[in-house]
């Protein structure tokens, strides 16, 4: 088990992470409206914010998905 923090000021109350088993790699908003990508979710490395995206400024983000036909996490 291991945590990780992705912003000192908001919570992440709504939005389960979204898991991309074939990268090892996860997705989660939080309650500004930022997107955040982590590495290494299930360990062998280090757990590590990626990056992170603003969707919507304010906004409380609920869980990502992945559109197959686009091709992108939404």
């Amino acid at each position: 088990m291991t945590s990780i923090t992705l912003t000192a000021s908001k919570d992440v109350t709504l939005s389960s992470p979204w898991v991309d088993y074939g990268t090892d790699s996860a997705y989660v908003g939080d309650d500004n409206g930022t997107l955040y990508h982590i590495t290494c979710v299930f360990g062998g490395c280090t757990t590590t914010l990626d990056w992170s995206y603003s969707v919507i400024s304010g906004k409380v983000l609920t869980g990502p998905v992945w559109d197959q036909a686009s091709q992108a996490i939404l």
